[in-house]
């Protein structure tokens, strides 16, 4: 098959960018031929990748190359090489590809050797101590004042909120540090009471021969006062005396 360009070179490459270029296909046999396009990375997309030739036939297609990532840089600007496999049932070829990465360090090159040519071309040449004497740009100096008139603000506004949020709900880092304390507390007493088992159990035990003598004096009390009113029911004073009795 007859290609043109047998060759092809995608320059000063991005990332995340579309480039495309094409390749002219002719069949100069005396028959048919049918074949596919293949390239050897899926950063390339050819179309169309099969094609049906009649003879003297040609084709234009288009090859495009995107790339998403390349982890080897350095590679990339020294250029990285790729084919397309044309294959047939009667033959096989390729075409060599290519492409460069976009070289940021010329970028920083061309930089440095602006900024060096303007302090060189500097009319203050050395400050007072002898030293030579730097100069930021004027243009620096308004980007980083705006940049911390901008920090500044967001800052005001991250304070204008804790304040609206601790004026909103006042009580509820005392409602938590109350929860906390009583929570404090019990675990405290809990931990005495498991250090000191038998003054446990006599707390228990005066806890309720304390209730037992309070009941004893309520019932004594009720027990007189219905004694002494005689249009009390029999029914009522034993109710309420078998009431203090079971509690």
């Amino acid at each position: 098959m007859d290609i043109s360009p047998n060759t092809l070179v995608f320059r000063d490459i991005h990332l995340n960018q579309s480039y495309t270029s094409s390749l002219c296909i002719s069949n100069p046999w005396t028959t048919s031929v049918e074949f596919t396009l293949r390239p050897s990375s899926s950063r390339y997309v050819v179309t169309p990748n099969r094609v049906a030739l009649s003879s003297g036939q040609s084709i234009v297609v288009t090859v495009r190359l995107f790339l998403s990532h390349f982890p080897n840089y350095s590679k990339g600007i020294r250029g990285q090489e790729d084919t397309i496999h044309v294959k047939s049932t009667y033959f096989e070829q390729n075409v060599n590809m290519t492409f460069f990465l976009h070289d940021r360090g010329g970028e920083a090159n061309s930089s440095q050797q602006a900024l060096a040519r303007s302090r060189s071309s500097s009319p203050s040449g050395r400050g007072a101590g002898g030293g030579l004497s730097t100069r930021v740009p004027r243009d620096t100096l308004v980007e980083l004042q705006q940049q911390l008139a901008s920090k500044d603000e967001k800052t005001r506004r991250l304070e204008g909120i804790i304040t609206q949020l601790e004026s909103k709900y006042p009580s509820v880092q005392e409602i938590v540090k109350s929860k906390v304390e009583q929570e404090r507390i019990v675990y405290e007493e809990k931990s005495e009471k498991v250090r000191n088992d038998r003054g446990t159990i006599h707390i228990f035990y005066d806890y309720t021969m304390h209730v037992t003598s309070i009941n004893s004096h309520i019932f004594t009390h009720i027990h007189l006062m219905y004694t002494n009113r005689p249009s009390s029911s029999c029914s009522t004073k034993t109710s309420l005396l078998s009431t203090y009795r079971t509690s």
